[in-house]
Formats: structure tokens, sequence, C-alpha cells
């Protein structure tokens, strides 16, 4: 079992700009321990979110920096763009293509009563075929 933390420890808060990581990190400083705030920026600047509370973008990591000078700790901003495209965006779009695919290996299975023997790719409207990064496809 761990010690409770002792204030004058550091925290990190995780802020992202709304009421909750302010308030939390506000009352950590109230409370004494050493709080420093930081936001993962998850767009790229030049196009975050327009709509207010798309968290983690343009306003939000604004708000978070002003809220933490308000209360007198740290703020860094991380970018975690590239990190969170690749490893959410992009792996949530491959494995719905990935679903697709194993849903029309069902559908041929039960229509045609075999299994299709070719792969094809979902194309895009100008007739190209343009596979995602291909993982391996199960029969089942």
């Amino acid at each position: 079992m761990s010690e409770p933390l002792k204030p004058g420890s550091r925290i990190v808060a995780a802020m992202s700009g709304g009421v909750d990581s302010s308030v939390t990190a506000a009352l950590l400083k109230k409370q004494g321990y050493d709080v420093v705030g930081v936001t993962l920026q998850l767009y790229p600047e030049d196009k975050t979110p327009a709509r207010k509370g798309a968290c983690c973008a343009g306003a939000d990591i604004y708000d978070a920096k002003r809220v933490a000078q308000s209360i007198g700790i740290p703020h860094y901003v991380l970018d975690y763009e590239s990190r969170f495209r690749k490893n959410v965006i992009e792996d949530f779009a491959d494995d719905g293509i990935r679903q697709q695919h194993l849903w029309g290996v069902q559908l041929a299975q039960t229509y045609y009563g075999s299994a299709p023997t070719r792969n094809y790719w979902v194309g895009c409207s100008t007739g190209g075929r343009h596979p995602r990064r291909p993982r391996s496809l199960p029969t089942r």
C-alpha cells in the first residue's frame, strides 16, 4: 500500500479547459500541492474543431492556460496530434474497414453459399481502390 501524498508534493493535473479539471487544479493548489497543468493538443492548430467544448484544441487550450495563470500554476501544452491521429483516429478507421470486410464475407457466404475468393477494398467515387493500412484479415 502506498503512502498518501502530502501537501507540497508535485501533482500533474490534466487540464481540458473545462470546469472539472480547472476546479480540481485550483483545489489541489489551495490544499498546498505543487500543481502543474498540462493539456494535450490533439488537433493541428489550423484545423481545430470550431464547436465549443471540442476538447484539446484552440479555445479549450487557451481556457486551460488562462485558468492555470489565474490560479498561479505553470501550464504546458503537449503536442499529441500525430499520436492521436495514428493510434486513435486511423486505428478506429482501420477497425471499421476490417469489420466491413468480415460482414461482407459473411454476407457472400450466406448469399452464394461460399466465401469470396478475392478481397476488394472499398474504393473512392472516382473508381480507384485505395486501401488503408491493410491488416491481416481473418477468415472468420
